[in-house]
């Protein structure tokens, strides 16, 4: 099974995300606490899906074409684009992550985590 990224004319496939995949669901909650002692919880608008993707043994190129694309296509977290699920469902992202942070294991193959913000 692959999955897809799509931005304009750039279109990269790549082996699926680790078994089990993760949708996860942010409140977009910021907490803290004053000076006090008294806890704070500011809510910053609705529930928001995001998907969590763990890689194993990307090759070279997997890895080389999902960085390239992080960073001209998506710009980071600056743009959205299209990313196609194991099922070939499509939606509307945004790759959240500050840093590129794949890791070479044996044999030469890469692993690493993604997390898409879904914008649809």
């Amino acid at each position: 099974m692959t999955i897809r990224f799509v931005k304009d004319a750039v279109d990269i496939t790549i082996r699926s995300p680790r078994f089990p995949y993760r949708d996860v669901s942010d409140l977009r909650q910021f907490k803290g606490k004053t000076a006090g002692g008294t806890q704070i919880v500011q809510d910053n608008g609705a529930e928001e899906a995001v998907f969590v993707l763990h890689f194993v043994n990307l090759t070279d190129t997997m890895k080389d074409n999902l960085n390239t694309f992080w960073t001209d296509s998506a710009n980071g977290a600056a743009n959205t684009f299209s990313y196609f699920d194991p099922n070939a469902n499509e939606f509307t992202v945004r790759w959240m992550d500050d840093l590129f942070d794949f890791r070479e294991g044996p044999e030469g193959r890469w692993r690493g985590d993604m997390t898409l913000q879904d914008e649809t």
